[in-house]
C-alpha cells in the first residue's frame, strides 16, 4: 500500500472459549501505518463485508499455496525484494 502502510488479514481465535462458541474464531483486517494500527473490519460483522473478509482470507490462503508467476516476472519481484532500485522507473512513467 502507499506510504509504507501495511494491510494485515489475520485468522484469530480467543485464547479461552466455550465449545461451539460462534465468536471463538474470526478473520480480522487491520491497517498499520507510521507506528499506529487501526482495526478495519472482521468476518463476524453482520454486514456483507464480514462475508467478503472470509472469502478474501480463503482466496489468499489458497492462492499462496500455488503461485502462478512467469519466470520473467519472478526475476522482477526478486530484484524488488532485494531493494534493487537503481534501474527502476519513476512513478510518473508507469506503463499502466
Amino acid at each position: 500500500m502507499k506510504n509504507g502502510t501495511i494491510l494485515f488479514i489475520m485468522n484469530i481465535s480467543k485464547s479461552v472459549h466455550r465449545m461451539n462458541d460462534p465468536d471463538a474464531f474470526a478473520k480480522e483486517v487491520w491497517m498499520y501505518s507510521q507506528g499506529t494500527s487501526q482495526f478495519r473490519c472482521c468476518s463476524r460483522d453482520a454486514s456483507p463485508i464480514g462475508t467478503l473478509v472470509e472469502s478474501l482470507y480463503s482466496a489468499i490462503c489458497e492462492n499462496s499455496k500455488h503461485p502462478k508467476i512467469k519466470k520473467d516476472f519472478q526475476y522482477i519481484i526478486n530484484a524488488f525484494m532485494q531493494d534493487d532500485i537503481e534501474d527502476d522507473n519513476d512513478d510518473d512513467n508507469l506503463p499502466f
